[in-house]
């Protein structure tokens, strides 16, 4: 059997594997989900309701993430992860941007990593703040 196919049997088993080997978590806040948002190989499920950005992105945060550049709201930058996130809805507040000072063409949630999967979610922009450019949502990587 050559080389070429050899791989090709062996990945699928590779990719099962990663699979049944991710850990089930549990959130019930925005912060939770941020947390986990960055590690690789879970399934993450949020506990349905109304998730305001208000609650998580308070003052102090807002001037440490001002002072530190991280201006997106939510990263999910880990890989091979499934979050469930059935009946939650983000609220984000537009008037954050102006808070927060963002760069022209600044996404405020992104999906970076590789292989993740969310299912589920809504996401609910309220109030009338001014906007530099970028997206609500934004997607990038593989899988």
């Amino acid at each position: 059997m050559n080389r070429l196919m050899r791989i090709l049997l062996i990945l699928p088993v590779v990719m099962i594997s990663i699979q049944t080997n991710a850990e089930t978590i549990k959130v019930s806040s925005l912060k939770q989900l941020v947390e986990y948002a960055k590690l690789s190989n879970n399934t993450i499920v949020m506990k349905p309701g109304i998730y305001k950005m208000t609650d998580y992105m308070i003052a102090d945060s807002i001037s440490s993430r001002i002072k530190s550049k991280n201006y997106s709201y939510i990263v999910f930058s880990g890989n091979n992860n499934r979050y469930k996130l059935a009946g939650v809805t983000i609220e984000i507040d537009t008037r954050l941007r102006e808070q927060l000072k963002f760069p022209i063409h600044t996404n405020e949630i992104e999906l970076r990593g590789n292989n993740n999967f969310i299912e589920g979610l809504y996401i609910r922009n309220v109030n009338n703040g001014l906007s530099p450019g970028g997206a609500t949502f934004n997607v990038s990587g593989t899988g």
